[in-house]
């Protein structure tokens, strides 16, 4: 594989980030959320919401981060202050995803580590993110990036018009391996 290259997301690549988002739902989430849901993700709708967001329709200093291997998108990453009144003095990485053909290729340790080196950079010592219960996968990856789930966090969300179990789990000194 080739070298993981970081940059700033810009409007030109909303549709390959909405084609990574969608693919990596369908890949994570199969078999922990209502399958009619991630059938229904379309990417041009996908692609709009990512574009309004990199034309900086963004609040709470949001950045958006993209990993390359070569010339293809690996994974992005979503990461800004906490949405969250119970974390005010965290930051939030607010989503990470990857494409399937490079889940363990290093893309989504490089981004994660150009996030916490981005909260550092915005002053803050601690990130938190949100994750599905069920989602091992995901739990699995931000345990291996030092992430410890934060007691008594668990939550909701609602994906389409249902209901699932989430957690946080966060950073307090931000150091990774």
């Amino acid at each position: 594989m080739s070298a993981i290259d970081i940059r700033e997301a810009r409007p030109e690549d909303a549709a390959e980030i909405a084609r990574v988002h969608i693919a990596s739902w369908r890949a994570a989430y199969t078999g922990i959320v209502s399958q009619a849901w991630l059938d229904s993700q379309e990417l041009a709708d996908r692609e709009g919401k990512w574009l309004a967001n990199i034309k900086g329709e963004r609040d709470k200093g949001q950045k958006i981060f993209l990993a390359f291997s070569g010339a293809s998108l690996a994974a992005f990453a979503t990461i800004g202050t906490s949405r969250s009144e119970r974390y005010p003095d965290y930051a939030e990485l607010w989503a990470i995803y990857a494409d399937p053909a490079f889940y363990g290729k290093g893309a989504g340790k490089a981004l994660f580590r150009r996030c916490a080196d981005h909260v550092q950079e915005m002053g803050f010592d601690k990130m938190f993110v949100n994750v599905l219960r069920d989602n091992d996968l995901g739990r699995n990856f931000y345990e291996r990036m030092g992430g410890v789930v934060i007691p008594g966090s668990e939550g909701e969300v609602e994906l389409g018009d249902q209901l699932y179990k989430d957690i946080k789990y966060e950073w307090k000194e931000l150091r990774y391996e």
